[in-house]
């Protein structure tokens, strides 16, 4: 059988290059800053889950910035990545195709990335690097590089990006994955595709464990049980799994690799942040309706889920992001915004405040978080649209959170 050379392989990807940026593209809001700097000589990456969408935005923006003047290296092909070949071949290669601008996608796939990375750099390449692993600027990555890095983290699309009338049962069922929204593709379908390729591709593969069953017990209890308190201890116990180190590994996987976002309790005090139990969310409410049981589907946790998702696409810190529960009543607030100097924004999320006893339920919780850390700003978010007057409480869907936050 044929084995295709580097510059064979090389030469097919810019024909792909043109197949792709042939197909109908939707702009991106909160990218402008981005693409602004792409022709400045750092190096860019492009951080996000598995089809968030990270190389079609990469590819047309560098198509208009460069005027097409690129070389497009798709890592995530199986023929590139399983063949043997060194630094300098590339580097050489690369200079072959006569552009200065090169899009790495998915780079995390090579083994000795951060060494390719930093020898074309060095070489006088202008580089965009995407990846699906949260810590691509991290560890030895970073140790690599020289100079600033610009970074963009591109998450499934956010309701502020729809450009038709999606219903938010539409939403909350199928999620906000690009494909999924545009070319009404089998949601449950995709999902649990992208989730195999997620755990097997991205995890076992990268990291090369032995045995699958465990981490994907893990990956499949939390996202059922997603919007719960849970610990590696809890865990564990539910799960069988003896060690919590395993655990705690197993968890890192996931989050590195966009499948779960985790959101802690709140604390003034770090040491308590980090013990304290947290809550785990899917990246995107359609992995809930795919990967797990009809009884996971509780429609407040899946708003609830739809609004931190929200907030992270606004471009709110994760870090800055807590959830509350009082020490002396143990009634809790879902969100925590946690802007410095004690200033905070509190956000509660209802499927409805129709019932008096939820009203009631709401306000209480809120008087208990101001009693414990002061006066908030303070939001309930409903499902539909809802005309309440509560003292000192904005109600409002989760279609008008990017709209409220920026109002205060």
């Amino acid at each position: 059988m044929y084995n295709a050379t580097l510059d064979e392989i090389l030469l097919g990807q810019q024909e792909e290059k043109k197949s792709l940026l042939s197909l109908h593209y939707q702009e991106r809001s909160s990218t402008t800053s981005f693409v602004t700097n792409l022709r400045q000589p750092i190096i860019k990456i492009i951080v996000g889950p598995r089809r968030s969408g990270k190389s079609t935005f990469a590819l047309n923006a560098l198509n208009t910035t460069t005027r097409g003047k690129f070389t497009y290296v798709n890592f995530d092909n199986r023929e590139l990545i399983t063949l043997k070949f060194t630094t300098n071949q590339l580097v050489k290669s690369l200079k072959n195709l006569k552009n200065r601008f090169i899009f790495l996608d998915e780079i995390q796939n090579l083994e000795s990335f951060p060494l390719v990375v930093s020898s074309l750099q060095r070489n006088g390449f202008n580089l965009l690097i995407s990846g699906s692993n949260s810590n691509l600027l991290s560890g030895e990555l970073a140790s690599h590089l020289t100079g600033r890095v610009l970074s963009l983290e591109l998450l499934p699309f956010s309701l502020q990006e729809l450009k038709s009338n999606i219903k938010l049962e539409e939403i909350i069922n199928k999620g906000l994955f690009p494909e999924i929204v545009v070319n009404k593709i089998d949601a449950k379908l995709y999902l649990k595709e992208l989730f195999n390729a997620v755990i097997f591709k991205d995890i076992v593969q990268r990291y090369k464990l032995r045995k699958s069953s465990d981490l994907i017990a893990t990956a499949i209890y939390l996202v059922s049980n997603f919007a719960t308190q849970q610990s590696f201890l809890s865990i564990s116990r539910k799960l069988s799994i003896s060690s919590l180190a395993t655990v705690s590994r197993y968890i890192s996987y996931l989050k590195e690799s966009y499948l779960l976002l985790p959101i802690s309790k709140f604390s003034f005090k770090t040491s308590e942040v980090i013990k304290n139990p947290r809550k785990y969310y899917p990246v995107d409410t359609g992995l809930v309706n795919a990967m797990s049981s009809s009884s996971s589907r509780n429609l407040g946790r899946l708003l609830e889920n739809l609004v931190l998702l929200e907030l992270l696409k606004l471009k709110f810190e994760r870090e800055k992001i807590f959830y509350f529960i009082s020490r002396k009543t143990a009634r809790e607030v879902d969100f925590l915004l946690d802007f410095g100097s004690k200033n905070f924004v509190a956000i509660q999320v209802c499927v409805s405040l129709i019932d008096d006893q939820t009203k009631e339920r709401e306000i209480r919780s809120f008087e208990d978080l101001e009693n414990e850390i002061g006066k908030v700003k303070k939001f309930i978010v409903t499902y539909n649209k809802e005309i309440w007057r509560l003292s000192g409480i904005s109600i409002i869907t989760a279609k008008e959170l990017n709209q409220a936050l920026l109002v205060d």
